[in-house]
């Protein structure tokens, strides 16, 4: 599954949002086209993009619709 940028909203060849490594370690994956990452909000509490949502954030609509599983979620 191609996943979208939520900046620039282009499609992204990489089909992970983000590496994990020993320890918890999280790092986030870039977009080739801005090189932004290319989902920051897989690090955001709900309320911050609850927050996004309300202020009518793009970034957070391209998350909801086209990032966002239930799988995805990284956990603490």
């Amino acid at each position: 599954m191609k996943r979208i940028c939520v900046e620039c909203g282009r499609e992204s060849a990489d089909e992970e949002l983000y590496r994990e490594f020993s320890g918890g370690t999280i790092q986030l994956s870039q977009c080739a086209h801005c090189h932004g990452f290319l989902d920051k909000y897989v690090e955001f509490d709900a309320v911050i993009l609850l927050l996004d949502v309300l202020m009518l954030r793009v970034q957070s609509y391209r998350h909801l619709i086209f990032n966002h599983s239930i799988s995805d979620s990284v956990s603490p």
